[in-house]
C-alpha cells in the first residue's frame, strides 16, 4: 500500500490535508487527537471534513484508484 499511498500524497497533497497515524507513538498528538476516531483495524483511512466529522472511512489495504476515488467524493460532498 505503500506506493500507492506515495502516488496519492503526491496527487492530492494541495487538495486535501493528508495525515499519518503510527499506532506505535501512542503519545504522539496526532494519535490522541485520532484515536478518538476508535479505529479498529490496521489500516484505517479516514475522510474527515473540516469540523472532524468523518465522512467516509475504509478498513483495509487500498489500491490509488480507490484512494482517489474516495477522496474525489469527499472533496465534493458539501
Amino acid at each position: 500500500m505503500a506506493p500507492a499511498w506515495a502516488q496519492f500524497e503526491s496527487t492530492y497533497q494541495k487538495k486535501a490535508q493528508i495525515i499519518y497515524v503510527n499506532v506505535d507513538e501512542r503519545g504522539s498528538s496526532e494519535f490522541q487527537r485520532y484515536s478518538a476516531l476508535a479505529p479498529r483495524s490496521i489500516p484505517t483511512t479516514l475522510w474527515l471534513n473540516a469540523a472532524g466529522k468523518v465522512m467516509q472511512s475504509h478498513t483495509g489495504g487500498q489500491s490509488l484508484e480507490e484512494l482517489s476515488q474516495a477522496t474525489d467524493s469527499a472533496l465534493t460532498t458539501p
